[in-house]
């Protein structure tokens, strides 16, 4: 165990805040530092100092830098060494689940570690502001260690603690030239050297104090190559097996893809490799991992028998062996896989990674499986805002689709109109929607399901370019087929409801109101997410703000809680031109810029955005406001409802 130098400031005001959370008011506590910084080995020095003021369970988790992250990875780590209540939850719904853990953190006093945040998936970021909105009301200290030198401009958990604003933030700096004199004179060794080679980093100290050599090599990489290169070959072998594995890996996994484990107290000795509890092993740092799995060669070899280890196991999270069946570069084991850690990750409704699975999976799928894995990508690709992708994914499925049910060719067509719609390709969207409509009127027309949606889709074109009264029209039309399909009665009426807005908007918004109660009340979070947007958006196209921006608050809560992307950033879009007219500048700017600054974003809620921003900067006297309109002018060759706002 290394000596820790220059922490009993942050060592301290952690045990202080676990005080304070066992008396009843928890706190959440935000562990900063680079790579190497030692955020671990304080946090595990502060179990090591117990506090009876503070006694009480242990939740210990980490994210993983998995290819696609592992869903909630922190809270199945928990799950798997405290057996805690909320585990049997963890399949479920993500609502639930949440409230379970944080039942959990109300039960008794209780410190919730997560580990290397910065590589938490989306469902761990939004747990952890779920979490840090309420903790207050806990006795619970939770403690997030993230490295701050990975966090660009736009990286998600930049935007967490952006919305954290009551954390207590401890950030732990570079060891002092007197804290790396203490280390190096104890190994006889001329202090300020080391302190220039290391620039105080106490990983880099304690590496180099324990390699020997005069100079930190060029990178953290070829110091841990060249002890890895001192190893025999049995502790090499091991050590490019466990690299291959983020995190932690099992014992058992390393016995099976490996013909020996003589080798492990040696790499135990070497400092790379340390037990991570009775049953597995992990790198004592993530740089020592990835300098060695950068040197493997040929690594496919080795991933295909971790994964044949792992699948035969059983019991095994489906990203990890798709992490490894991509890594084996092996088509049939990734079209296995890769596909069931999609529809995993979306049954735990964490959109963004079973969209990234997908991605992989259609890089790699036979002809038969892609209608299916297009139609799912595409949808996903519409909720989590990766448009121009689910357009991709639509249009190569419509080639595909030739020949096949006209029904199945125009609900594909219909969905796609809608895609161009967001990207403001309005007249493309009303070429797609007639074509599924002649489509479905062909030869005694389709199956009244499929004519439903695509009247519902022409009802929503002709509502976004304020032709309310054809909206009403179609709307009911599709009402009229919808027979048992809820979503598509839904959707229908939501579409009924927002044009009826605008002729007369006190029965819009009652019409509005009934979608919503039932959609929440009967879990259709897209259809909900969707009405929460439209309410908001219409009362501020009809200068109701008030109005707007509560509809437009709770949406954007809501549709980001559930990664409904799209639905999130046009409703951020909308409620910074509403505080603009309400006079909440500040607020305006920012929720303006959170979409501006996102370049996946849709075009449509750029647009708006945009034009939020240029009218805030023209108020304001603020450069840079002919440059926003400009940028919105481009996006707004679609409807009058996006060109009048712009040229006006």
């Amino acid at each position: 165990m290394h000596e820790l130098v220059e922490r009993d400031i942050p060592l301290a005001r952690l045990q202080a805040l676990r005080r304070e959370a066992a008396a009843g008011q928890g706190r959440v506590a935000l562990l900063a530092g680079e790579a190497g910084i030692g955020k671990t080995s304080l946090l595990l020095q502060m179990l090591r100092q117990p506090d009876g003021q503070a006694a009480g369970p242990v939740w210990w988790g980490g994210c993983d830098a998995l290819q696609t992250p592992l869903p909630l990875a922190p809270l199945l780590d928990v799950a798997r060494d405290a057996a805690p209540a909320f585990a049997a939850l963890l399949d479920g719904p993500r609502p639930a689940l949440f409230d379970a853990v944080l039942a959990g953190l109300r039960a008794a006093p209780l410190l919730f570690v997560v580990e290397d945040a910065h590589w938490a998936d989306e469902a761990t970021l939004d747990l952890l502001k779920f979490l840090g909105r309420r903790i207050a009301g806990t006795r619970a200290l939770l403690i997030v260690s993230y490295r701050d030198d990975e966090l660009g401009a736009t990286h998600p958990l930049r935007r967490l603690l952006g919305e954290l604003p009551q954390a207590e933030r401890i950030e732990l700096a570079p060891l002092t030239p007197a804290g790396v004199a203490l280390l190096a004179r104890r190994a006889l060794r001329d202090p300020a050297a080391l302190h220039a080679t290391t620039q105080g980093n106490p990983f880099f100290v304690t590496e180099l104090l324990r390699h020997g050599t005069t100079e930190l090599p060029r990178s953290v990489q070829d110091l841990v190559l060249a002890r890895f290169a001192r190893l025999g070959a049995g502790a090499r072998q091991l050590l490019g097996a466990a690299a291959l594995v983020p995190g932690r890996i099992e014992r058992w996994l390393l016995a099976a893809v490996l013909p020996d484990l003589d080798a492990l107290a040696e790499t135990l000795d070497s400092g790379l490799l340390r037990t991570d509890g009775p049953e597995a092993l992990a790198f004592r740092h993530e740089l020592a991992r990835t300098a060695i799995e950068a040197t493997l060669a040929g690594p496919q070899a080795l991933h295909a028998r971790l994964l044949q280890a792992l699948a035969a196991h059983g019991g095994v999270a489906p990203a990890r062996l798709a992490h490894h069946a991509l890594g084996a570069d092996d088509a049939a084991e990734i079209r296995r896989h890769v596909p069931l850690a999609a529809e995993a990750a979306l049954a735990r409704g964490s959109l963004r990674e079973a969209a990234r699975h997908y991605r992989a999976a259609l890089a790699h799928a036979e002809p038969a499986m892609l209608p299916r894995w297009l139609e799912a990508f595409a949808d996903l690709g519409q909720r989590i805002d990766a448009i121009d992708e689910a357009i991709a994914a639509r249009e190569r499925l419509d080639a595909l689709l030739d020949g096949q049910p006209q029904g199945i060719r125009a609900l594909n067509l219909s969905r796609l109109a809608m895609m161009y719609v967001h990207m403001s390709r309005n007249a493309e969207a009303d070429a797609a929607s007639a074509r599924a409509i002649a489509l479905v009127q062909q030869h005694g027309g389709s199956p009244s399901g499929a004519t439903a949606a695509v009247y519902g889709t022409e009802a929503a074109l002709r509502m976004l370019n304020r032709e309310c009264e054809a909206a009403v029209d179609w709307a009911r039309r599709s009402l009229a087929l919808a027979g048992g399909d809820r979503l598509r009665q839904l959707a229908s009426l939501s579409t009924l409801g927002t044009a009826l807005m605008f002729l007369d908007y006190d029965a819009g918004c009652r019409q509005m109101q009934e979608v919503l109660d039932l959609a929440l009340a009967e879990g259709h979070a897209p259809i909900a997410a969707q009405a929460l947007m439209n309410l908001g958006s219409a009362a501020g196209e009809l200068m109701r703000y008030a109005d707007g921006m509560a509809w437009l608050r709770r949406g954007a809560d809501f549709a980001a809680e559930r990664e409904l992307d799209a639905a999130a950033h046009y409703a951020q879009a909308w409620l910074a031109l509403c505080c603009l007219q309400s006079g909440l500048w500040d607020e305006a700017g920012m929720r303006a810029a959170s979409v501006v600054d996102r370049p996946a974003s849709s075009a449509i809620s750029r647009l708006m955005a945009l034009l939020a921003l240029a009218r805030l900067r023209i108020r304001r006297g603020d450069p840079g406001a002919e440059e926003a309109l400009d940028a919105a002018t481009a996006l707004a060759a679609g409807t009058l409802q996006r060109i009048a706002p712009v040229r006006a």
